[in-house]
């Protein structure tokens, strides 16, 4: 994409973006950061003769597999696992544990959203008694 930017916009959902103010030699700079969703959005996308293997990759082979057989695994993960019952135990260990760490973070902004819906009264009275004219902030 030659407008990073405007790519961002038009092609990634805003749930899988957001802003992050980051300190850097210069000043503070304001970047994007896209999610993995977000990457493979822009990486569906994009006309370049260089994201073709890509996608090809991910309809032609990823996409299939995980439809015909629930998981996607090279070869060799696939021979590691049929001679090592390790491998399989371990691969099922790291699943347990990112789904735990997902879960984690959906309840940290259930949480989040909850405070601030709570939390939304008291701010809206505050906001109320600064704009008052009559008072004296201290």
């Amino acid at each position: 994409y030659q407008n990073t930017r405007k790519a961002i916009k038009d092609h990634v959902k805003t749930k899988y973006m957001r802003e992050e103010r980051i300190v850097t030699p210069s000043g503070t700079q304001t970047m994007a950061v896209i999610s993995e969703p977000g990457i493979y959005q822009l990486a569906g996308q994009s006309k370049l003769p260089t994201a073709e293997p890509f996608q090809d990759w991910i309809y032609e082979e990823v996409l299939p597999s995980i439809r015909k057989h629930g998981a996607y695994m090279t070869d060799e993960k696939i021979e590691e696992a049929l001679l090592n019952p390790d491998t399989i135990i371990s691969l099922a260990t790291k699943l347990k544990n990112e789904r735990e760490k997902v879960e984690v973070e959906r309840n940290g902004r259930l949480i989040a959203e909850q405070q601030v819906k709570e939390f939304q009264p008291k701010v809206s009275y505050y906001d109320k008694v600064l704009s008052n004219d009559a008072l004296m902030t201290i």
